[in-house]
């Protein structure tokens, strides 16, 4: 240390002066405040003992009075008491006479303990064994658990009214029933009330004096409004003469038919409506299983849910392959599917019987673990394989029922044979006046639905950019709950486009916020092989799982449960409420969103559209690294996206809860076949919607009688149509009809009042008429159009635990050949055999061949159009060594359509002799340009991801089958579909030069299709050409629309597919003589890069075009194995191992770009004769995987 330093801490300085004496001041401010606060602190002393003083002279004088309540009760209870006293004795003497040996099938009611631990005595203790009651034990067992819990069920008394009581012999016991009407707000329903029933309830409420001193007739209340008392329990509410409990003495003595007599029954009723008058007890789950109502029985949309209700003994197992399921003296015949492993086949075991509660619904049987509980533990949904077996033959015991359809078995079992009886009898009733328990057309599970008679709306949509915006809507409105399934489900896709705008239309944060208000989301994915695809399923289910706790989702199937993954779950639904659906080929999930003008790159100067990983082109580069979606994966700048083409639907009504009831057959099998989704709940379809005459409130038939009210008022008035003309009222019916169809008219004739220029009818200025005419149009468009609607599946037992299910396929090739005039079909794969073609089953070219070649031998006039992609949507070029799947569609694809014995095109031209096949069908594709400033003008194909089929613009198929093996055999795939059928006509359109009429629905989706494709508007006379396609005019225009298109294309890009490149080597020819770059394969990725970033994406070629031979003859498969060896090998290629790189040289193109102006739309030619001459299937691979 410094001497320096010594001094300064040996010294005091300044410094320590200051800090002591601001200490000083300190202490003093302190102890001032302790002073202030102790003055403070007496007072408050002083108030405080003042309060006490209050408080116990108000305490002294509520004492005071409460001592005289409680003398006043006491002597109450003493008279009552030596009354009960009474009773008891004189029903011990009854027992003492009747004996102690009691019949089969004794009940001891022991179990409705009191308050003070012990049991109550049966005033009627001999003549209960007697009287066994038939459901008994199935209402009151529980109650040792939960006899004191609430349950919520009624908002107010409901009106009961014993009707009649009858008394049957059944040895060995005998019992006697009443028959109870009920009525809630407007539902009404009967029960069958014991006697025995009735005793126990009378015990239950003995045992509890909290709720027998608690009626009130006055009013209702659903809460408690008495007070408390010091010991915590309810105090009494004085009762009413009115409200006072019957006397059952003689009741509980009487025997046989004496019990159901009028004076009985009187007393019964009396009983009743003493009990629904005590909010305490009608709030008990012992009332509420006494009138068999829950939790889950009235809904605000539906009304009463159930037919019956009550506790019965259930398990509930798989059903598997076995068909007959037979339970015989306790050993079970069964079969199961394996769902532990591929090798070794282990039984399933049955668990234990338990006792729940089983509610008997319009189409399904629902089993919840407690009658307080709202969602189902199972659930049993009738279908056409329903059967119901009892007796001892079938199930080993005379109280036990099997229940079973294709996917499960359900047991149960009742107490006594009369209760089985019973619930055996309404289950057969309830399932046979079913539509779900019946076959159906197609062998569809669900039925055709009439828009005459029951709600069924359908709207088409066309590319993402609609179909997504409708779906959002939805979604905002959902009440209850959401279901979505779907291949690949992105959480962070946008609904609403450009999404800086719309933040809020995000998937995960519209879920959130309708979870947060309490809706129940669903999601069903289908669960990849993380080897073969780079969906990352497990990343969206964690996000979507953080949501909310209302946010289930579930991931389907287990690869080691259901045949190594093979096939999938290719659904696409999304489904509101059970009252909106939306099916078709769109997923929720990134690259689908897109406009009917399916540009390439961003709008310069705007928002992108297209965020992250949104902005793709499968064939360059396939999805990567999704769990980073707001990564881009190619260069935006130089990369065109790929524009997707879709066709989606909306469906509202019947066909929606429909589609909604094949989400929850789904989901329940998954739940069931899943030992992680246990902590899962089984879902319960909602109830169809009522059957009524729909075209009794046509509004234009209401219209028409509002406009005779109307004149008739006019006329009474001495008014004439020009007197209510102005600004005010209907100057028009076109108004009249506005103003009905906005729905603000009431029931009344709008009041009348005088003016100078008459008396006006005073109504809506026209201006608000106008506006809520638009919002009711809005409402109406959004809905769509009024059809006959049918659902339609590929499900099987892998799948759904069903039988195999092909309605789709089936429902394709009904249409095809009951077709008039037309078929147009969009899909993404053709894949499809001939009779006797063994390599593909399923017959939809077969249909189209046969139905072709009848038109030929009719003279008939009639066309098939497919339009489907140029190429697969699969990375690479087609001899790469990886793109196997690109070679095997393109094989499977051209084997269906012209290439072979078993192709469409060969078979036509060898059955139609003299007659051209192009007359009647024609394939095409898509594809779109940019012509950016100061960039070089770029192509690409059009996607075509569709999976539509329009038959004589009356008759659609949309969904999400493709027409391949996968998705239209039913037992590979799962897929959904749905047909609509117009239901109105359109006035002033028809086929065939005006031999057909089409509907509203199927032509205007055609024609939207069609605007789009050809470029067309309405109004135009091209597009009044191709509204008859049939024509011959309009159907060689449209070839040669197609085909002008393509040679355009190919004079500029030299794009492929063309028919001028028959063989690999070609291809590499034209790529190694611009570039001189390898074409190998090797280095693909660095290879496409260096080839863009230097506009080298472009070589030369003929640019020659020709149209389609006629001539089948050049369509023989020859490999040229000699030209595929002689291509050079090095280090780098020009492929990015896709085919969209042109063939023309930058210069060229640039040269020839003003060619582009006369493309007109993105109609096509499809190829037909691309690498005709090589080889493209595959041998190391199995067939199934490209069909």
């Amino acid at each position: 240390m410094s001497p320096t330093e010594q001094s300064e801490s040996t010294s005091p300085s300044a410094v320590d002066v200051v800090k002591a004496a601001m200490q000083q001041q300190q202490q003093r401010d302190e102890q001032q405040q302790q002073e202030q606060q102790q003055e403070e602190e007496e007072e408050e002393d002083q108030e405080d003992q003042k309060q006490v003083e209050e408080q116990q002279d108000e305490q002294l004088k509520q004492q005071q009075q409460q001592q005289q309540e409680q003398q006043e009760g006491d002597q109450e209870k003493q008279e009552e008491g030596q009354e009960d006293q009474e009773k008891v004795q004189e029903g011990q003497q009854d027992d003492q006479e009747i004996g102690e040996e009691q019949p089969r099938g004794y009940t001891d009611y022991s179990v409705f303990n009191t308050p003070t631990g012990q049991a109550p005595v049966s005033a009627a203790g001999g003549d209960r064994a007697r009287f066994e009651s038939s459901e008994s034990s199935d209402f009151f067992d529980f109650l040792h658990h939960h006899s004191d819990d609430h349950i919520h069920v009624f908002d107010a008394p409901p009106e009961v009214h014993v009707v009649g009581g009858r008394s049957e012999d059944s040895w060995p016991t005998r019992y006697v029933e009443y028959d109870v009407e009920l009525k809630y707000k407007t539902f009404k329903w009967k029960v069958e009330i014991s006697k025995s029933a009735i005793s126990s309830l009378w015990f239950y409420i003995k045992s509890r004096p909290h709720l027998r001193h608690a009626p009130s007739s006055v009013a209702f209340m659903p809460s408690d409004d008495h007070g408390v008392g010091s010991s915590g329990v309810p105090e009494p509410t004085p009762l009413t003469s009115e409200s006072r409990w019957p006397q059952l003495r003689k009741l509980f003595l009487s025997t046989g038919e004496k019990s159901v007599s009028r004076e009985m029954i009187a007393l019964v009723q009396q009983l009743l409506d003493t009990v629904v008058k005590v909010p305490r007890l009608l709030r008990s789950p012992y009332v509420a299983a006494l009138f068999q109502v829950s939790n889950s029985t009235f809904d605000d949309d539906m009304g009463r849910t159930s037919v019956r209700e009550g506790w019965l003994k259930a398990r509930f197992w798989l059903k598997g392959n076995r068909e007959n399921v037979r339970i015989n003296r306790a050993s079970a015949s069964w079969d199961n599917e394996c769902f532990n492993c591929m090798c070794v086949v282990k039984r399933v075991n049955l668990r234990a019987k338990s006792l729940c509660w089983v509610s008997l619904k319009t189409s399904s049987i629902v089993i919840y673990d407690s009658i307080e509980d709202t969602h189902a533990h199972k659930a049993f949904l009738f279908d056409k394989k329903f059967n119901i077996e009892r007796g001892l033959a079938t199930t080993g015991s005379t109280t036990t029922m099997l229940v079973s359809n294709e996917t499960y078995v359900l047991q149960m079992e009742a107490k006594t044979k009369q209760v089985l009886k019973k619930w055996a009898n309404d289950i057969r009733r309830v399932a046979d006046a079913s539509n779900w328990s019946q076959s159906h057309r197609d062998g569809s599970f669900a039925i055709p639905r009439n828009p005459a008679h029951v709600t069924s709306f359908a709207q088409w949509y066309v590319d993402g950019c609609g179909a997504y915006e409708a779906m959002f809507h939805a979604l905002q409105s959902a009440k209850k709950e959401i279901f979505i399934a779907g291949w690949w489900v992105c959480p962070t896709i946008h609904l609403l486009r450009p999404a800086e705008q719309y933040p809020e239309s995000r998937l995960d944060l519209v879920l959130q916020k309708k979870a947060e208000e309490g809706v129940r989301v669903y999601v069903l994915m289908y669960k990849e092989i993380a080897m073969a695809l780079t969906l990352n399923s497990m990343y969206s289910k964690q996000v979507l799982e953080k949501l909310h706790k209302n946010v289930h989702v579930l991931r389907d199937p287990d690869f080691l449960m259901k045949q190594l993954g093979l096939w999938s779950h290719h659904e696409k639904i999304v489904s509101v409420d059970q009252r909106v659906s939306f099916v078709g080929g769109l997923d929720l999930c990134f690259g689908r969103w897109d406009t009917h003008d399916h540009e390439l790159f961003d709008e310069p100067g705007k928002p992108t559209n297209f965020v992250g990983k949104d902005y793709s082109n499968p064939r360059v580069k396939d999805f990567i690294e999704v769990d980073r979606p707001e990564e881009d994966m190619i260069d935006r700048n130089t990369v065109p996206r790929m524009p997707w083409h879709d066709c989606h639907c909306r469906l509202e009504g019947q066909p929606a809860r429909d589609v909604a009831r094949h989400f929850v057959q789904r989901w329940n099998y998954s739940v069931s076949t899943r030992k992680k989704s246990r902590k899962l709940h089984h879902l319960v379809p909602m109830k169809d919607y009522p059957v009524v005459n729909v075209d009794k409130r046509n509004p234009k038939k209401m219209t028409k009688r509002f406009q005779k009210a109307v004149r008739a008022v006019r006329a009474m008035r001495g008014l004439s149509n020009a007197c209510a003309n102005g600004s005010r009222g209907f100057n028009s019916d076109r108004r009249m009809a506005r103003m009905l169809s906005s729905q603000h008219m009431s029931d009344d004739m709008p009041p009348a009042h005088d003016d100078k220029a008459g008396v006006i009818l005073d109504l809506p200025d026209e201006d608000d008429c106008d506006e809520a005419f638009e919002r009711h149009q809005q409402k109406v468009d959004a809905r769509g159009y009024r059809v006959n609607t049918q659902i339609l599946r590929s499900l099987s037992l892998w799948s759904g635990g069903v039988a195999t299910e092909r309605s789709i396929q089936d429902a394709y090739i009904r249409l095809i050949g009951s077709s008039k005039h037309f078929v147009y079909i969009e899909n993404q794969f053709f894949v499809s055999g001939l009779e006797g073609d063994h390599g593909c089953s399923n017959r939809i070219a077969n249909a189209l061949v046969e139905r072709i070649i009848r038109a030929s031998d009719n003279n008939e006039k009639f066309r098939v159009m497919v339009v489907m992609p140029l190429l697969p949507a699969f990375p690479g070029k087609p001899d790469d060594k990886d793109a196997s799947s690109l070679r095997g569609v393109m094989y499977w694809q051209y084997r269906s359509i012209c290439r072979g014995e078993h192709s469409m095109y060969q078979r036509l031209y060898q059955d139609l002799e003299d007659d051209d096949p192009f007359k009647y069908i024609a394939f095409y594709g898509l594809r779109n340009h940019s012509n950016r400033e100061g960039a070089q003008a770029q192509t690409e194909e059009v996607y075509i991801h569709s999976k539509v089929m329009i038959v004589d613009d009356r008759s659609c198929i949309i969904g999400s089958a493709n027409i391949n093996e996968r998705s239209m055999c039913g037992d590979r795939d799962s897929e959904i579909a749905v047909l609509v059928e117009d239901h109105e006509l359109e006035k002033g359109v028809a086929l065939a030069g005006g031999a057909y009429n089409v509907g509203k629905f199927g032509h205007s989706f055609r024609m939207k299709l069609f605007e789009e494709h050809f470029g067309i508007e309405p109004g135009t006379p091209l597009y009044d050409k191709y509204r008859d396609p049939v024509e011959k005019d309009a159907w060689f225009s449209m070839q040669e629309q197609a085909m002008n298109n393509h040679q355009i294309y190919d004079s500029v890009f030299g794009c492929l597919p063309s028919d001028s490149v028959t063989t690999f080597a070609q291809i590499d020819s034209h790529i190694q003589s611009a570039q001189g770059l390898d074409t190998s394969g090797r280095g693909a990725d660095e290879a496409v890069a260096a080839a863009l970033e230097s506009s080298a994406g472009a070589f030369s070629n003929n640019g020659e075009s020709s149209r389609a031979s006629s001539s089948m003859s050049a369509l023989a498969m020859s490999p040229h194995d000699s030209a595929r060896a002689r291509r050079t090998k090095g280090s780098k290629s020009a492929f990015s191992g896709a085919m969209n790189v042109n063939m023309k040289e930058s210069a060229h193109i640039a040269e020839k770009k003003h060619e582009l102006s006369n493309v007109q739309g993105h109609i096509v030619y499809f190829p037909l004769e691309f690498l005709v001459d090589e080889q493209l299937e595959p041998k190391l691979f199995p067939a199934e995987l490209f069909q």
